[in-house]
């Protein structure tokens, strides 16, 4: 189950930076709800990996 947690923490990393590239493209209406979305599934991801 590490891995999958693992993976979680890279998605919300991708999340992340996809809100810069989609805003560059033009479209920014969702830019806050990637950032919070993405920030909240890379720290529960990460978080879950880091327990024993």
């Amino acid at each position: 189950m590490k891995w999958q947690s693992i993976v979680n923490g890279l998605l919300g990393i991708w999340l992340i930076i996809s809100a810069f590239i989609v805003k560059t493209l033009g479209d920014s209406g969702n830019l806050w709800n990637y950032l919070i979305v993405g920030s909240v599934v890379a720290v529960l991801g990460f978080w879950g990996a880091n327990e024993k």
